[in-house]
């Protein structure tokens, strides 16, 4: 299987539970919200995510998301 729902299932580890890289998806994702700052600098390597220009990307588009969508409530 390949295009984006191959990469949307990278997160998964059985299709249902996230792995190391969904988990700390999540846990960017919440911090940005609860905190409303960006989550560049969190240590991806606390969820076993070992590459540093993958947890880089992830907090970018994290960010870009929660500081830009009016309902997430971090827009100013």
């Amino acid at each position: 299987m390949g295009g984006p729902r191959a990469r949307l299932l990278d997160v998964y580890a059985d299709g249902i539970h996230l792995n190391a890289v969904g988990s700390y998806l999540c846990a960017a994702t919440f911090y940005a919200t609860l905190f409303r700052d960006n989550p560049r600098g969190l240590n991806a390597r606390l969820y076993h995510v070992e590459d540093d220009r993958l947890a880089g990307t992830i907090n970018e588009a994290v960010w870009k998301v929660v500081s830009g969508h009016p309902l997430a409530g971090v827009a100013p």
